[in-house]
């Protein structure tokens, strides 16, 4: 296993559930990521909480099914990373299904359908806020509420960006890029991702009419 594909299935893990963490079985917290029992525990805990905000027009719970590789285009995957991009889909127990595409450059972008535990953007603020290097609420994408977060265990703030929006009260989608080797410090990784997150939720939109 490379080392980029390591750090990204970490990223994501830490990033889009760390109130799931990545163990299989029985949900649990990764050790350098937030408490997991920072979120309430009862099953009829109402969403959103923590300070995350609200969905204002949330996508029906089929958005979120189907294969996450086809989430983003071909086209849309070599806008950015670039060319000779591999692509592998590896759900992540506790969290959802994921694919992630890389290149030898060591560019990955990860796209996850977070849809456990049904706590959307409330598990970040709960749990990634109090633990993130950069956590900015960003700009509505599309009408839906974003966050962009980096957090030790995810990767250095010149290389990596995750981005997360919140699709319904209890789901998310998240997207998590590595810049490739050339483009650390000449381009923003969030900025990367912010595109790549924005093609990503026009395709599930359009995937249930909205």
């Amino acid at each position: 296993m490379s080392h980029h594909r390591i750090a990204t299935i970490v990223g994501v893990c830490a990033m889009t559930a760390a109130a799931a963490g990545c163990s299989r079985g029985t949900p649990a917290a990764p050790q350098d990521s937030p408490a997991a029992n920072s979120i309430p525990q009862t099953a009829t805990t109402a969403v959103p909480f923590a300070g995350a905000p609200k969905v204002p027009s949330p996508l029906p719970d089929s958005a979120m099914a189907g294969d996450p590789c086809t989430v983003l285009t071909p086209q849309q995957v070599k806008d950015a990373l670039g060319n000779k991009v591999s692509q592998k889909r590896d759900d992540i127990s506790g969290i959802g299904p994921n694919c992630f595409w890389s290149t030898d450059s060591g560019a990955t972008i990860a796209v996850t359908l977070d849809t456990e535990p049904r706590h959307g953007l409330s598990g970040l603020y709960a749990n990634v806020q109090p633990k993130a290097e950069v956590w900015k609420v960003l700009s509505a994408i599309q009408g839906f509420p974003a966050v962009a977060s980096v957090t030790p265990s995810g990767g250095k703030p010149d290389r990596y960006c995750n981005i997360s929006v919140g699709l319904l009260d209890t789901a998310t989608v998240d997207v998590g890029l590595f810049l490739g080797d050339s483009k650390i410090g000449k381009v923003d990784p969030c900025t990367v991702a912010v595109r790549a997150a924005d093609a990503a939720v026009s395709t599930l939109r359009q995937k249930v009419g909205g």
